[in-house]
């Protein structure tokens, strides 16, 4: 047997060695691939633990926050549907206030329509009563031409109309009402009333009412208690009295004597159910005395037969051609000797009326 030379030995020693090397380095680097695969397995592990921590937290935290804003959603659209429901209460309210206003405006507007219409019939009536009078003084100017022309012997006078006196007149006249009594009262300018003191029996305020409206309110301005006048005012326009022509003054004196003579006034007159009155009674009498009784005891006052009643008193005396010559005041019952009176009546003389007047419409009362 042939022997094997040592290099070979040398070559084959180091070939095992490094087949031995080989298999241990395979060994370590399969248990270090190992360990780092395991390593890396619970750094994942790790990893994926904390990101579902997180994502967890995460989940409740967009849960609470999606609570949150369904709840502030909830509050928003509640609020909103409550705001739309006011908004529709409010309209329906104003709605119904709207209406409300319309109808008590056609209501103020109907009620001055018919007080329009209920002028227009005084105005026609006395348009009617202003051609009559026309044609009354025509006649008289044909009569006086013919005198003095020479024509038949005939004397001119003027014609007493009582009725289209009264039917100018009456318009003007008021019934007054106060807690203590009633008494009448006329129209001297727009929006002032005219009566006696002595009507008024302290009262600051005082019921008006008239024929074809509806009462109204009058303030007592002043009062001459020497003369026995009294001044109130009201609003011409808020109570539709604005078309109401105010009677005019006249002059009447000592030479007019047994002239007639016409009182307005508003006794035994029943209110009607809407408040307001009818007519004022006409009371056709003569003038029969001026009498003076003094500054301090109601000056000039006219003596008259024209027949007046309690509730009268106030109302004015007229001429023949529709002027306020006095107004009413009182009766004679008997003498300063004690005697009885009949038919003898009182009334403020205009001049006395016209003397009061200016301090009266100041406020000045005495």
């Amino acid at each position: 047997m042939s022997s094997v030379p040592r290099w070979a030995v040398a070559a084959m020693s180091v070939l095992a060695a490094g087949v031995v090397f080989l298999g241990l380095y395979a060994v370590s680097l399969e248990t270090r691939i190992s360990t780092d695969i395991l390593a890396m397995e619970t750094r994942l592990g790790d990893r994926l633990a904390k990101l579902d921590q997180n994502l967890t937290v995460d989940l409740r935290v967009l849960s609470r926050e999606l609570n949150v804003r369904d709840a502030e959603a909830e509050n928003r659209l509640g609020g909103l549907v409550a705001g739309l429901r006011r908004a529709i209460g409010e309209a329906s309210a104003r709605s119904s206030a709207t209406d409300a206003a319309c109808l008590e405006q056609l209501s103020v507007q109907d009620q001055a329509l018919r007080q329009d219409l209920e002028a227009l019939s005084e105005t026609t009536a006395r348009l009617a009563a202003d051609i009559q009078a026309v044609s009354d003084v025509t006649s008289d100017i044909q009569a006086l031409s013919a005198v003095t022309s020479g024509g038949p012997a005939s004397s001119p006078s003027v014609v007493w109309d009582a009725n289209r006196v009264y039917s100018q007149a009456a318009p003007a006249v008021f019934y007054l009402e106060t807690l203590d009594g009633t008494g009448t009262g006329w129209l001297v300018e727009p929006g002032l009333i005219l009566t006696v003191e002595h009507v008024l029996a302290g009262s600051s305020k005082v019921t008006v009412r008239r024929r074809g409206g509806l009462p109204f309110t009058a303030t007592v301005v002043a009062i001459d208690s020497l003369r026995d006048i009294a001044l109130l005012r009201f609003d011409s326009r808020l109570t539709g009295t604005d078309r109401i022509a105010p009677l005019p003054l006249g002059d009447i004196s000592v030479t007019e004597i047994a002239k007639p003579l016409i009182a307005l006034g508003y006794s035994g007159v029943s209110v009607t159910e809407r408040g307001g009155v009818g007519d004022a009674a006409a009371n056709v009498g003569v003038l029969s005395q001026i009498a003076n009784f003094g500054s301090s005891r109601g000056g000039k006052n006219l003596m008259m037969d024209a027949p007046i009643d309690p509730g009268d008193s106030g109302g004015p005396v007229l001429d023949a051609l529709g002027r306020v010559v006095g107004m009413v005041r009182a009766a004679q019952e008997e003498t300063d000797g004690g005697q009885r009176v009949v038919g003898t009546f009182f009334a403020v003389h205009v001049d006395e009326i016209r003397a009061a007047l200016p301090a009266l419409k100041d406020g000045q009362s005495r």
